[in-house]
């Protein structure tokens, strides 16, 4: 499931163009080329993976580009979330006359939280899928336990 995750994320792209440059750069050298075409491959096959990945890497960046240009409209998840939340947890609030958000553990969570996903964003830069699982349910371990 994680790797579908990251595979349909537009995220993923740079690690496809890492791949991509160091790939081309290899081949522009044939570095370990015999030993492919000792084995039966064709160069013209290379040429077409090289393509290939250069075509995957402008499909995502199209992605993102949509999903960029269309961050205007409101989430509708929010709308669907807003409902329940309004029906159930809404009146059990008003319910209890002494309930007050406490604004320092709000602020140390929101803080954690921020600090957390800005660590992983940066991971995500030179890291596998593979780690960002792992650092992902760190994080979620750590957000519960700051709680």
């Amino acid at each position: 499931m994680a790797s579908t995750f990251i595979g349909n994320s537009t995220s993923i792209q740079e690690m496809f163009r890492r791949v991509s440059e160091q790939f081309t750069a290899m081949f522009r050298r044939k570095a370990f080329l015999h030993w492919y075409t000792g084995e039966g491959m064709d160069e013209m096959e290379f040429t077409e993976a090289e393509s290939n990945m250069n075509d995957l890497v402008t499909e995502y960046q199209q992605y993102q580009d949509a999903t960029a240009n269309d961050e205007s409209n409101p989430n509708p998840c929010f709308f669907f979330l807003l409902l329940p939340w309004s029906l159930i947890e809404l009146p059990l609030l008003r319910g209890q006359a002494d309930f007050h958000p406490d604004l320092l553990i709000f602020g140390t969570n929101s803080f954690y939280t921020f600090t957390l996903n800005l660590t992983i964003f940066l991971l995500v830069v030179k890291t596998t899928a593979l780690t960002m699982n792992v650092v992902g349910v760190i994080k979620d371990r750590l957000l519960i336990a700051f709680s």
